[in-house]
């Protein structure tokens, strides 16, 4: 390599800055989903393993950030942690939170510290398909979908 390490990590953050910034999208339905969410005047938080700032810039940029009341980062969703935390900051039970991932590793921690759990469909994902679908408590391809299942099953 000719390139230094300082040199690929630059070039490395300008990728995924160009990536927040201009390309990246919403899921099918989230805008719809966050509206109807706030209308019951339930806080949405954002918790998430990205560059936050990043992050930020896009749901401002999709219209979407003045949804999230807070948000939160932390180096991995592998442990509950950073569920634990936001349920603690809103003075709330675990089981009285719906956590929506879309990733094992994030469900599987979440529903073992007694989160109510909904999964949204990934791509990058697909390989763990079954295992999501045996311990979350919504699955959903996309947040329509999710939407019809929270009112079937009187959440909202």
């Amino acid at each position: 390599l000719r390139q230094t390490e300082k040199v690929i990590k630059a070039g490395l953050i300008n990728e995924l800055e160009a990536f927040y910034l201009h390309q990246v999208q919403l899921k099918s339905g989230a805008k719809d989903f966050l509206e109807l969410i706030s209308q019951y005047h339930i806080p949405i938080i954002m918790a998430t393993t990205g560059h936050l700032q990043l992050i930020k810039k896009a749901l401002e940029r999709l219209h979407v950030c003045h949804y999230f009341q807070k948000a939160y980062a932390c180096a991995s969703k592998r442990t509950a942690d950073i569920y634990l935390n936001i349920a603690h900051d809103l003075h709330l039970n675990n089981q009285d939170i719906l956590v929506v991932e879309d990733t094992y590793i994030a469900i599987r921690s979440a529903k073992n510290a007694s989160f109510l759990v909904a999964h949204i469909y990934d791509e990058a994902s697909w390989k763990d398909n079954n295992a999501i679908k045996a311990i979350v408590d919504f699955d959903a391809r996309n947040f329509y979908e999710l939407i019809n299942q929270l009112k079937e099953g009187n959440i909202l």
